[in-house]
């Protein structure tokens, strides 16, 4: 073991019980590069021990602190004692939080993000960022290139700010939040973070690019270290349930049934999954401790496909770029004007609005086409009558649908 380094006073408090123990036992376990698991109670301030006793070891090197927490409000008080320890030596500490409307100003403005996964959310950042030609890439990412990031430093290592208080300060100077955080990683000597930072690989990557330190050089403190088991089985667990497949094979249908990869659709995928699920229901899944080998899927599909593991991944790239292509289109259109649109999947003997239309002649010869349409006599009693006349129309509606074509349009062809 390397020898402790030389005590700082950095508690910020009068010692109570076992905390100047517990903090002396921390500083020489980091300055040792070794291990520390510790059970405390609630109430005995184990929080700004840790901290405390963490960075007596790690002031004066190149060294970072990691906090991970399961929760924002666990954030907030480490936080809120490391403010309380920069009154005896300054400190910086920032708390990092994930993708969301919250930190987004540009996602904000639309309540359909709320539902969005962390991909999706990444990938209409990435869209956001963009220059689309006119010049005028999203402001508060630009804006953050003309700042002066001293004064920015400066705040944070003041004033301490809640992950909240922070996105108000950034949007009083129209300054992205998220991305803002993310320059301020590797000033910060102390960066309260969620698990899932660390715990999960491709965050975790991207996390010590914008930290600039590896994680050999990185003091991790682990919040409610007993929550791990269980929130590790959690994120590393894959669902997906017979309902997710009917719904993918009906979006599939709404869309002609795509081919993915080597003259297999959406729907041959789909049917091959279900004898899958199928299979591991009944040989290993019949009891309460059932377990599906690692390899189970992948195996199988590649038997009764009689596919490589390379054209495995090519059906996947193939699903998901499908899926992102479909999921464009009808952001495209919604985003474009004021009107719900929903979508439906239907058999070709249903008769009705749904093929009452010249798509239905397309479909019938192989060719792709879609139909948009507000179920004519189904939602409008004069449809075909003597009282379809003019002054019956919606015309402040009636416009909107070809501004959403158009859109709808533009983005089906820039997904080819």
């Amino acid at each position: 073991m390397n020898e402790a380094p030389e005590k700082l006073d950095l508690f910020p408090y009068q010692y109570i019980g076992e905390q100047k123990k517990i903090e002396d036992l921390i500083r020489e376990t980091v300055a040792g590069g070794v291990s520390a698991v510790i059970e405390s109670g609630t109430g005995t301030g184990k929080t700004v021990v840790s901290m405390s006793g963490a960075l007596q070891a790690v002031l004066g090197t190149d060294k970072k602190i990691v906090y991970l927490t399961r929760t924002k409000s666990q954030q907030k008080q480490i936080i809120h004692e490391a403010k309380a320890i920069s009154r005896k030596r300054p400190i910086m500490c920032i708390g990092v939080q994930g993708r969301s409307m919250n930190t987004c100003p540009m996602m904000s403005k639309d309540p359909e993000n709320a539902g969005g996964t962390s991909e999706e959310l990444s990938r209409l950042c990435s869209e956001y960022k963009k220059d689309d030609g006119s010049g005028k890439p999203c402001k508060y990412y630009d804006n953050i290139g003309k700042m002066d990031m001293v004064d920015i430093i400066d705040y944070v290592r003041d004033s301490h700010p809640e992950p909240e208080v922070f996105s108000e300060y950034c949007l009083k100077r129209d300054i992205c939040p998220y991305e803002t955080v993310k320059h301020l990683i590797k000033y910060a000597d102390v960066v309260a973070a969620p698990y899932s930072f660390i715990f999960m690989p491709h965050i975790r990557d991207r996390f010590l690019e914008w930290a600039g330190t590896p994680l050999s050089r990185m003091v991790m403190i682990v919040d409610e270290a007993h929550n791990l088991p269980d929130y590790l089985r959690e994120v590393m667990t894959l669902e997906y349930s017979m309902r997710a497949m009917t719904l993918a094979e009906n979006e599939a249908l709404e869309w002609n049934d795509p081919v993915v990869h080597a003259g297999l659709t959406v729907t041959d995928i789909v049917a091959v999954l279900r004898e899958c699920l199928d299979e591991a229901l009944s040989e290993y899944l019949s009891g309460d401790d059932g377990m599906i080998p690692a390899t189970f899927l992948q195996d199988e599909l590649m038997d009764r496909l009689g596919m490589s593991s390379h054209s495995l991944n090519m059906i996947y790239k193939g699903l998901i770029d499908n899926g992102v292509m479909i999921a464009d289109a009808k952001k495209a259109f919604q985003r474009s004007v004021q009107l719900r649109v929903e979508t439906i999947a239907v058999p070709k003997i249903v008769e009705g609005p749904f093929l009452l239309s010249d798509h239905r002649n397309f479909w019938d010869e192989g060719y792709p086409a879609l139909f948009l349409t507000d179920t004519a006599f189904y939602r409008n009693k004069n449809y075909h009558e003597n009282t379809d006349t003019w002054d019956t129309l919606d015309y402040d509606r009636l416009v909107q649908v070809p501004v959403g074509l158009y859109h709808l349009i533009l983005a089906l062809d820039a997904a080819k």
